[in-house]
């Protein structure tokens, strides 16, 4: 039954959040597969935005020259001066979604860009390989 006052249906609406049967059917939908499907949609579509926003010339691909990776599985961000450790300290050790939810938060804060897993792997062995010779 509608509510003619939208004050009152909100109010009908909390008042039956909060009760047992409210919070039995909430709990019951928050595990289906409905919701878990919604949420990893909107996860991705996140992720892709922080990606595209960190990749070169707006669109969704690797900053390597000459990468043409741009499957958002296969795409991570990357710490420009290797300074994720620092980073992740500072912000309470945030990562995945929520790091990508706080990033869009503050605006985009400079230093990150967008690399393939390959050429995450490729930066990191080439400053390891480049501190034993």
């Amino acid at each position: 039954m509608p509510y003619k006052d939208k004050r009152k249906q909100s109010l009908a609406q909390y008042k039956y959040q909060k009760s047992k049967k409210g919070k039995a059917t909430r709990s019951k939908y928050l595990r289906s597969k409905n919701a878990q499907t919604l949420r990893i949609l909107r996860d991705n579509k996140l992720k892709e935005e922080v990606l595209t926003h960190y990749s070169k010339s707006g669109h969704l691909n690797c900053c390597w020259k000459s990468c043409c990776v741009s499957d958002l599985d296969m795409l991570s961000l990357d710490h420009i001066k290797d300074d994720g450790s620092k980073d992740r300290k500072q912000n309470n050790f945030l990562t995945g979604i929520k790091w990508y939810r706080w990033l869009r938060i503050h605006g985009f804060p400079k230093g990150l860009q967008t690399l393939c897993w390959n050429h995450q792997w490729k930066k990191r062995l080439g400053g390891r390989y480049a501190l034993v010779r």
